[in-house]
């Protein structure tokens, strides 16, 4: 029987409050990702694009670290802190998933200070 495992990508702090990545069987979920440097600890940038690549790269070593990667994904929700950040996020998105892109939801609204985009994943790990 499945159980849940919680999973700490290298590079990733400890967070009282949340798990970075929960694995159920082989099904995978990650908290929202932002796009933090993993190196320094801040924002990756100041603009939609270095935040939205490095979130993205942030969630490839989320999944990988659970055995999946971003290939597998089945249900992404992003969010933007203004409608104005979709367009350009939406050019890096499309780098991360050729062929069919998993289904999607994005939502505009106040991220926290500094913030530009959010994400988090639902994937599967292939039998």
């Amino acid at each position: 029987m499945a159980k849940r495992e919680i999973i700490q990508p290298a590079g990733t702090t400890p967070n009282p409050i949340l798990s970075p990545v929960a694995k159920f069987g082989n099904i995978v979920f990650t908290a929202g990702m932002v796009g933090t440097d993993p190196a320094t600890g801040k924002m990756a940038g100041d603009t939609i694009e270095a935040q939205g690549r490095q979130t993205m790269e942030n969630l490839k070593v989320a999944l990988e670290a659970a055995g999946t990667s971003l290939d597998n994904a089945l249900k992404v929700t992003g969010f933007v802190s203004k409608l104005e950040y979709r367009t350009p996020f939406n050019e890096i998105y499309k780098e991360y998933f050729t062929g069919a892109p998993p289904v999607r939801t994005c939502i505009e609204g106040f991220l926290g200070d500094g913030v530009l985009v959010e994400v988090d994943v639902v994937a599967c790990i292939p039998e």
